[in-house]
C-alpha cells in the first residue's frame, strides 16, 4: 500500500512522547481535571445510571463501541491493519501490546485495590454511601469475585492503549480513535460496571502503558529490533518505515548526555 508524502510527514512529526495525539503535559493535565471531576461525582453519577437501559441506537453503538476496549476486539483490529494495511504488519506486535498489554496492568491493580462495582450496591438501601464507602480494602488478590473488580476499568485501560497507538500511527483518523476509547469509557459506566474514576484511572493506565511500547524504553527498542529483523527478512530497508512508532536510539542519545 502506498503512502503519501504528506501522511509519512504527518507521522513523522507526531513523537512518541506524545499521549493520544496530545502533549504530554496537556494530557496529564487533562487527566488529572477528569479524575478531579469523577471523583467529585463518583457516586452520584453511579446511581443516577444505577439499573438504566440505553434507549435504541444509542444502546446500539454503545455495545459496539466497547469492542474496542474488548480484548477479543483489540485482537481483531490489528488483525485487520494487518490484513488491510501490509506496509504497517510488522508493527502488529507493538500495536497489540499497546492494547492487551494496558489491559493486563489494569487488571493487576484490581487484584491490589478492592472496590465494588455499581451494579452490586443496593443504593436505595444506602443513601448516605460516600466515596470511601466503595472501597473494600488492599490486597484482594483473587479470593473475591469480580464485583469488587472495579477499580480500575481494564476495557477503558485497552481503549486508550490501542487509540494511542493508532493515533500515532493513522493520525489522519486521531479524533476517532479518541471517540471510540472515550466510548469505551462511558458504556462501563452506563452498565453499572464501573465508576467514572475507575475508567479516567483505566485511561492513565492505557496512555502511560503505550507510551511504555512506543516511546525509547527498554520494551520500545525491544519492539525496534524486532520490527528491524521483521523488515530485513523480507529484504526490506528498515530505514524506509522509520517513523513516530519507533525512536531510534541515536536520536535520544543527546537528549541523554544533556540529562547526564
Amino acid at each position: 500500500m502506498a503512502i503519501s508524502k504528506t501522511t509519512l510527514a504527518a507521522r513523522r512529526r507526531l513523537k512518541p512522547g506524545v499521549l493520544v495525539g496530545l502533549p504530554w503535559r496537556t494530557t496529564c493535565v487533562l487527566l488529572a481535571a477528569a479524575l478531579g471531576l469523577a471523583l467529585a461525582a463518583d457516586v452520584r453519577v453511579a446511581e443516577a445510571f444505577h439499573g438504566w437501559d440505553p434507549p435504541g441506537e444509542v444502546g446500539n453503538l454503545l455495545q459496539v463501541a466497547e469492542v474496542f476496549g474488548n480484548g477479543f476486539g483489540v485482537m481483531l483490529i490489528v488483525g485487520v491493519i494487518a490484513v488491510m494495511d501490509p506496509s504497517n504488519r510488522y508493527r502488529s506486535g507493538r500495536i497489540l501490546t499497546c492494547g492487551l498489554g494496558a489491559g493486563v496492568m489494569a487488571d493487576v491493580v484490581k487484584l491490589l485495590v478492592a472496590r465494588s462495582r455499581p451494579r452490586s450496591i443496593d443504593f436505595a438501601a444506602a443513601p448516605d454511601l460516600g466515596l470511601n464507602d466503595t472501597f473494600l480494602g488492599l490486597m484482594p488478590m483473587l479470593s473475591h469475585d469480580s464485583n469488587i473488580q472495579s477499580f480500575p476499568s481494564a476495557h477503558t485501560a485497552s481503549a486508550f492503549g490501542l487509540a494511542t497507538a493508532l493515533v500515532l500511527l493513522y493520525p489522519h483518523a486521531r479524533g476517532l480513535f479518541v471517540a471510540l476509547a472515550v466510548a469505551v469509557g462511558m458504556q462501563r459506566v452506563f452498565v453499572g460496571a464501573h465508576f467514572p474514576s475507575d475508567t479516567v484511572i483505566g485511561a492513565v493506565v492505557g496512555v502511560l502503558s503505550a507510551r511504555h511500547c512506543l516511546g525509547a524504553t527498554r520494551l520500545g527498542r525491544f519492539f525496534g529490533w524486532a520490527e528491524r529483523k521483521y523488515l530485513r527478512f523480507y529484504g526490506i530497508d528498515p530505514a524506509e518505515r522509520a517513523d513516530a512508532l519507533a525512536e531510534p536510539p541515536e536520536a535520544t542519545e543527546p537528549a541523554r548526555r544533556c540529562a547526564a
